[in-house]
């Protein structure tokens, strides 16, 4: 059955909608902690459940639904070609609620005050300049899966990317997961919520990061492998050995 172009847009425009603002969101969570919209009054307990469970529900949508096996069970149910834009509007809606709904503990650990509080915000500053950096050097970025429809409905071919290393990518294999790691280590007041945050957003970014390492050799194959093994996975340890 085909699928008009109008609909394919307004895939396109759920797809930049939910996406974007889920991006924001989230940055402006990592950078100044929770919103506190919905502030549901909860125990310190009920706050650790709640908040963890959004997390895994973020994470088991957004790790199994870019799995081969389930990924092409979902492509028989959609429009051709709009997989990754669909991806797009459900992480970024999963995203969303995880922002809204994170209740914040009242219960500090530690907190970081001035003037070393100026040390974690130029880490900070260097992470984001870090990150366009990595998306910069990333030529087909696509990250609401645009691009993929427009070639699709416009009838042109898609081009099979060449596995090319720039920027970031000469120092560790996946940049944007390190500086991402940077943003989220570097909040000056740890509250209990803060440190279940960093715990499980950081296991998770390591496992997805196994995870996608597999595919990526399947896909490029020898190259990808004598990429292993010459740039480290998460920490460029080799750009302070070596220098740039």
């Amino acid at each position: 059955m085909s699928t008009s172009r109008f609909s394919y847009k307004v895939i396109s425009v759920l797809s930049k909608f939910f996406g974007s603002i889920s991006f924001l969101l989230f940055f402006i969570f990592l950078i100044s902690g929770p919103l506190n919209i919905i502030n549901l009054q909860r125990s310190n307990v009920e706050i650790l459940l709640l908040n963890s469970f959004l997390s895994i529900l973020f994470f088991s949508q957004h790790s199994l639904m870019v799995r081969v096996s389930i990924r092409e069970k979902i492509e028989q149910l959609i429009p051709q070609k709009s997989f990754s834009a669909f991806f797009a509007i459900f992480s970024g809606i999963m995203l969303t609620l995880v922002v809204l709904f994170w209740q914040e503990s009242p219960y500090v650990i530690f907190s970081i005050s001035t003037p070393y509080t100026y040390a974690l915000y130029f880490l900070q500053s260097a992470a984001v300049v870090g990150i366009i950096w990595g998306i910069r050097s990333l030529k087909n970025f696509d990250p609401f899966g645009n691009k993929q429809i427009s070639l699709f409905i416009n009838k042109k071919p898609e081009r099979v990317g060449k596995f090319k290393l720039r920027g970031p990518y000469k120092f560790t294999r996946h940049p944007l997961y390190f500086f991402m790691l940077i943003l989220i280590w570097t909040h000056p007041i740890i509250t209990l919520d803060r440190l279940l945050f960093i715990s499980l957003w950081t296991i998770w970014i390591w496992i997805g990061t196994i995870l996608e390492e597999k595919d990526l050799v399947v896909h490029f194959g020898d190259h990808y492998r004598e990429y292993q093994r010459n740039v480290p996975m998460l920490i460029p340890y080799t750009f302070f050995k070596n220098g740039v």
